[in-house]
């Protein structure tokens, strides 16, 4: 017992001689507008969606091609649209404003595929839960209804992905990563629970491959000690 439990020990020893710690955070944005225009004025209606995303993190490098790590999320969520009903005037008559801050965890597993001096290419495996509140409010612009605005609803968010990206190291202890997030692989389950009515559950599931919807691209800073 005590020769297998020094076996390990040496292995484990061994495996781990030459590993580091890290700290970094990476940074995501996805800004898109969509709508119809007539004389340079709103017509109908035209959507803006808006997606932020920070994620500090703390890691530790097994070895030259293994990397593992915990991260904290914030990510802020806006959709925002101008409707013009009247045809005749082309005014924006009121803003339909949706918008969710949400905070979480997650972890992280990465491979680094192949090594070319200071650039690397990785594949990074992450899981993340995230909670926030969802909020919609309702504005009319020239008073001719009622403001409406609805707070508390309760919105989680489960994350599951891989995606690939390159490192670019400056220096021993300075990286730079950028995310390839238009080649990944997600899945994303996003719920709201009403405030007034816990039995009331809005879902959506999306699954996406090589698409826009995991974003095109994203940056992250290392410092490894």
């Amino acid at each position: 017992m005590k020769k297998a439990l020094l076996f390990f020990a040496v292995v484990a020893f061994a495996f781990t001689a030459n590993a580091q710690f890290f700290v970094g955070g990476n940074l995501g944005l996805h800004r898109d507008a969509t709508g119809a225009t007539y004389d340079g004025k709103t017509y109908g209606a035209k959507d803006v969606n808006f997606d932020f995303t920070f994620a500090p993190k703390v890691g530790y490098q097994i070895n030259d091609a293994f990397q593992v790590g915990a991260k904290f999320l914030w990510n802020r969520t806006e959709a925002l649209e101008y409707v013009a009903l009247k045809s005749d005037d082309y005014k924006v008559d009121y803003k339909d404003n949706n918008y969710v801050n949400m905070f979480g965890f997650g972890i992280f597993a990465r491979y680094n595929v192949y090594n070319a001096g200071s650039l690397t290419v990785f594949c990074e495996a992450d899981l993340s839960m995230l909670f926030g509140t969802y909020k919609n409010s309702v504005t009319f612009v020239d008073g001719t209804g009622s403001d409406l605005t609805v707070d508390g609803n309760k919105a989680t968010d489960f994350r599951v992905g891989i995606t690939p990206g390159l490192n670019y190291a400056f220096n021993e202890h300075f990286s730079m990563d950028l995310y390839l997030d238009l080649l990944g692989i997600s899945y994303n389950k996003y719920s709201v629970k009403s405030a007034t009515d816990d039995k009331y559950v809005v879902n959506n599931r999306e699954f996406n491959l090589l698409s826009e919807q995991n974003g095109i691209l994203s940056i992250g800073f290392n410092y490894k000690f």
